[in-house]
């Protein structure tokens, strides 16, 4: 687990193993692997989940075909609304 690696990086770290074990968190409560809502996410994670979506929506998976650039950033305003923090 990516988590237990960077835990080796020392105390002065521990917000990058936060970030990673939170980065499929979404800011509604439907993520994983705490089921955690909105303030509880880091910042930097919800970054890093956006971006996440957004790079499996473009890639072909083995139920989907890829989706263009611009469906995808149009599935992630419609579809995922809720899951990532309007402000901070």
């Amino acid at each position: 687990m990516s988590s237990r690696i960077l835990a080796r990086m020392g105390e002065e770290y521990r917000w990058v193993v936060d970030v990673a074990l939170q980065v499929h968190e979404r800011a509604d409560g439907s993520g994983y692997p705490r089921g955690l809502e909105g303030p509880q996410i880091d910042e930097f994670a919800s970054i890093i989940g956006l971006a996440d979506i957004y790079m499996a929506l473009i890639r072909k998976r083995p139920n989907r075909d890829k989706l263009l650039e611009v469906e995808a950033i149009k599935f992630i305003l419609k579809e995922a609304k809720g899951w990532f923090p309007t402000e901070y």
